[in-house]
């Protein structure tokens, strides 16, 4: 009797831990990636100079990044900003991912304003 009990709770035991080993609600990506839409995508980040804005796009350092409704843009102070109130030419911290499948595609996922751009010596 003991031994059918004992091997009872073993057996409650085991599987317990495989379901807890098997749960995927819980949030595995480092906190780099934590914006990326997608856990098979790797969020970049880089200070890059803004060239130029368009109604759903940024160019920084020649390099065309779409901006969509998600993508969060900051100013100096933190504040939330619109796309149109960015200033060209300026530094920012941009993180953005590679669209899969598609060959020079980068999404925006923040751009955080970090001052004006340094210019460049002759």
């Amino acid at each position: 009797m003991i031994q059918k009990i004992m091997l009872s709770l073993l057996i409650i035991g085991v599987t317990g831990m495989l379901a807890g080993a098997a749960d995927l609600s819980k949030n595995t990506l480092p906190p780099d990636e934590e914006t990326a839409p997608a856990t098979d995508i790797k969020l970049h980040k880089d200070m890059l100079v803004l060239d130029d804005i368009g109604d759903d796009y940024v160019m920084f350092c020649n390099r065309i990044y779409e901006v969509n409704s998600r993508t969060t843009i900051r100013n100096e102070r933190g504040t939330t900003i619109a796309l149109a109130s960015l200033t060209i030419p300026c530094e920012a911290m941009v993180s953005y991912y590679r669209k899969k499948g598609e060959y020079h595609t980068y999404v925006a996922v923040a751009i955080e304003v970090r001052g004006d751009a340094e210019p460049v010596p002759e």
